[in-house]
């Protein structure tokens, strides 16, 4: 239950959090989010309501997704009460690709560089498939998943290397222990392999 209840606390917020953020990053930077939130959207849209349901939704995708959580919230806190185990379990699924939909939403809210949109979906997707995964192996949602820790390692490493540069400035008088930390960061994302060494090809991506 506690998921259904965080999942609504996000998305009902997000619209509030959009209207500053898009005033904050510039038109560029809405353009292309309206492309990702209207494709998001769309596919929670097809996904959980039905023809009759869908021509009464409104237009604007945040209410969407809020209407969406919203009726599943309530159905999950029925099922709960009435100790209603199986129907609650049915859920599940439904659940997991609502997640994976609003939080990737959510994340794409935080990044000002709309260039590392595609990123943040592989990222977001990975970080919740270990998760779901666990609770729900049998998961429809990641059955023809082509992602692979390859891709998700990389995409983390750049989420990583770019918030580096963006708040990270070596400049005169900078404490030895602050350039150490910056240094350190930087290893650790271009030793892709994890084994504490760079390789001749990491070393060059390091240079």
């Amino acid at each position: 239950m506690d998921r259904f209840f965080t999942l609504l606390d996000n998305v009902t917020y997000m619209k509030h959090e959009h209207i500053q953020k898009e005033k904050e990053y510039g038109i560029p930077w809405r353009s292309a989010f309206k492309t990702e939130l209207y494709g998001i959207a769309g596919e929670l849209h097809a996904r959980t309501m039905s023809e009759s349901e869908a021509e009464e939704m409104e237009d604007d995708p945040f209410v969407v997704m809020h209407k969406i959580v919203r009726q599943d919230s309530v159905d999950a806190a029925t099922f709960d009460s009435r100790c209603q185990a199986d129907l609650l379990f049915m859920l599940v699924n439904q659940l997991e690709f609502l997640e994976i939909g609003v939080y990737t939403i959510k994340k794409m809210l935080k990044e000002s560089d709309f260039a590392l949109f595609e990123d943040i979906k592989l990222l977001v997707r990975g970080a919740l498939k270990k998760t779901h995964l666990e609770f729900n192996p049998e998961s429809d949602n990641y059955k023809e998943d082509d992602l692979n820790d390859k891709l998700e390692r990389e995409a983390a490493a750049k989420l990583r290397l770019d918030a580096l540069k963006k708040g990270t400035k070596i400049k005169k008088g900078i404490l030895k222990t602050e350039l150490e930390a910056i240094y350190r960061e930087l290893f650790d994302i271009m030793d892709t392999d994890g084994d504490k060494i760079l390789s001749q090809a990491e070393f060059k991506c390091f240079m």
